[in-house]
């Protein structure tokens, strides 16, 4: 996966060059493969305490997601991470959410409602950095 400092204009890693990217705006990243779409959104955690579990709690009841499975609690790079299968909108799909700053508040989500693209999102997202 090419992460993109905006700062700098510089690659910090690369993924495979069938995917192509697209950055319709400064915190959402687009990989693409053919018609399939894996999202890499960085949202804003208003809690604020630096709890993953409570931005999941939070964000479940926000977005309305109806159902989640096979959540894993992970860390990704020193990072608090967690993946799951979730419905939104009766849309199922694959989501990773890391959490990757307390201080800032941010947590990144990768996802996509492609099963064809769930081992693309697995790699992209256990190979994520963060670079402030």
């Amino acid at each position: 996966m090419v992460i993109w400092n905006s700062d700098t204009n510089e690659k910090k890693k690369y993924i495979p060059t069938n995917h192509c990217f697209y950055y319709p705006c400064n915190i959402c990243l687009l990989v693409k493969l053919g018609e399939n779409i894996i999202s890499v959104i960085r949202n804003y955690d208003p809690i604020g305490n630096g709890s993953l579990g409570e931005y999941l709690d939070y964000a479940d009841s926000k977005n309305e997601i109806k159902s989640t499975s096979g959540k894993k609690e992970l860390v990704i790079n020193g990072y608090q991470a967690a993946s799951r299968n979730e419905v939104r909108g009766g849309i199922n799909k694959k989501a990773y959410y890391i959490y990757v700053s307390d201080v800032d508040k941010i947590v990144y989500v990768f996802s996509t409602k492609s099963e064809s693209l769930y081992s693309d999102l697995d790699q992209i997202a256990q190979s994520f950095r963060y670079t402030p």
